[in-house]
């Protein structure tokens, strides 16, 4: 491997650097998302994320994501919808500097 997406070196390859490291400002995370529709009661919310992270703190999970070279992180709606935003931002603007587009054809709501 010459170099990784992620924002830190994955400890099952300490040697290899992060494309951040290497002076490029990109780095891409691997999310994966559990949605629901739009308007659910806070009580029901509140117990779905309880449930999540509670699933994600499980070893087998923890030993699943090991496998895939994955690190991963539990967040709540809040901070999934700040995350979302700002990775819109900042593949817009990655585009935008490769000229794959001019302007995004929505934004993010």
């Amino acid at each position: 491997m010459l170099a990784d997406h992620g924002r830190k070196r994955q400890p099952a390859f300490p040697d290899v650097p992060t494309l951040m490291e290497l002076g490029y400002d990109f780095y891409n995370d691997t999310v994966h998302a559990i949605l629901g529709p739009a308007g659910l009661p806070p009580d029901v919310l509140k117990r779905l994320e309880a449930a999540l992270t509670k699933g994600v703190e499980t070893p087998e999970f923890r030993s699943a994501q090991e496998k895939l070279f994955l690190d991963p992180v539990s967040m709540g709606s809040k901070e999934y919808e700040r995350h979302l935003k700002e990775k819109w931002t900042r593949t817009e603007k990655e585009f935008k500097e490769l000229g794959i587009i001019k302007e995004a054809a929505t934004q993010p709501e």
